[in-house]
């Protein structure tokens, strides 16, 4: 991963590779350079690429209760006041 980004998958796994992903950042590990695949397309393909990666997510962000309301409606939580 440290070199290129590259998560392989085993077919038993489990684990999915944006878990890795979030680990390995989570520990610190960072690829030294892109993807292949991200070197393959010229940039103006990969930057629309991005953005629309970060629309996507953004979007998703924007529909997720907070944190103490989700564990209100779906666990139950009731703050002590």
């Amino acid at each position: 991963f440290r070199q290129y980004a590259d998560v392989p998958r085993l077919p038993w796994e489990i684990f999915g590779a944006d878990s890795w992903l979030a680990l390995y950042e989570g520990m610190g590990v960072l690829p030294e350079q892109l993807p292949a695949v991200a070197l393959q397309l010229p940039q103006p393909a990969l930057l629309n690429e991005l953005n629309q990666m970060r629309s996507f997510i953004s979007r998703t962000v924007q529909q997720v209760p907070p944190h103490p309301d989700f564990l209100a409606r779906f666990c139950g939580y009731q703050p002590s006041v």
